[in-house]
């Protein structure tokens, strides 16, 4: 199936989504990969309901749109690990295509994307394209900039590091906020510096 006709079926289902939240949006892999103008492996639609308190509720109310064989995924599977706040996630699949319906914490900050574990994920489509600007850098640097609490090692990092083999890794860690000073040999023309509670980059490749 190719983007075009990917893109129609996302719209088409995100549109009955929307009949739960408003807000909903198909975000990560399936608009980036859109946006390289590649085609996606499945589509994701993030959204929030906090009035739908159970999974069997969750279930019921995408099947109420059309959707056969609502399969109810684990929120806690290693295919989800980097994203924080997720409670809930539901699969179908519709002509010819998986959808995933992932619930979020109500108290989960919009668009969603800044919870991503990886800058090359953080992208939504709406009807339009919405990258952020750490997701614009990490094209243009080719350079993956990885959330401080996840594992470089998890199921997902390994899957996009196998996706993109030209793209550095990336983890920034905080340094103590005091004064540094560095003291090198006069040979290597090395002096002292300052980090002041600034960001330093933990880089690394796969």
């Amino acid at each position: 199936m190719n983007r075009h006709n990917e893109k129609r079926l996302g719209e088409e289902v995100l549109e009955r989504i929307k009949k739960i939240d408003p807000n909903a949006i198909i975000a990560g892999g399936a608009p980036r990969d859109w946006w390289m103008g590649k085609e996606c492996s499945d589509i994701d639609i993030y959204l929030k309901a906090p009035e739908l308190s159970s999974d069997h509720l969750r279930q019921a109310a995408i099947s109420l749109l059309g959707f056969n064989r609502v399969r109810s995924m684990s929120a806690v599977d290693e295919d989800y690990e980097g994203i924080s706040d997720l409670l809930a996630v539901f699969e179908f699949d519709y002509e010819g295509k998986t959808f995933n319906i992932m619930f979020m914490d109500e108290y989960c900050a919009f668009p969603y994307t800044g919870h991503f574990s990886c800058s090359i994920c953080e992208i939504y489509y709406d009807g339009q394209y919405h990258p952020s600007p750490k997701f614009m850098k990490t094209l243009l640097d080719k350079v993956i900039i990885l959330s401080d609490d996840v594992d470089e090692n998890t199921k997902h990092v390994q899957k996009i590091a196998g996706k993109f083999p030209g793209y550095t890794f990336a983890k920034f860690v905080k340094v103590r906020p005091s004064f540094v000073e560095v003291k090198v040999s006069a040979d290597l023309g090395f002096d002292s510096f300052e980090r002041d509670g600034k960001e330093s980059p933990d880089v690394f490749n796969f």
